[in-house]
């Protein structure tokens, strides 16, 4: 009797650590869902504001990175390279 009341105890304990295993996994999946919505709405949003507005964006985190007298290189994609205006560029000093 005693050998059988501890291999119940041992698997409440296994049933109980699987379950808060389970809990503990669907609330990181909801968390990552929400940050995964958060961010694919930034960047409908950045990516749809105007032009002058995204590549002053574009500027602001290229310039963070990159220190002054380095050499770095920016690529477009055909939607930013179509629609970045001569201004833009001179202020990303681009070269075509």
């Amino acid at each position: 009797v005693h050998e059988v009341l501890e291999k119940m105890k041992k698997r409440d304990k296994n049933t109980e650590s699987l379950s808060l295993m389970k809990y503990r996994d669907g609330v990181l999946r909801a968390k990552l869902d929400i940050a995964n919505g958060v961010l694919e709405s930034a960047k409908e949003y950045i990516l749809n504001l105007p032009e002058d507005e995204y590549f002053s964006i574009v500027l602001n985190i290229c310039s963070a990175h990159f220190s002054a007298g380095k050499v770095a290189r920016l690529v477009l994609s055909k939607r930013d390279f179509g629609r970045i205006s001569s201004a833009s560029k001179r202020k990303l000093e681009i070269v075509v």
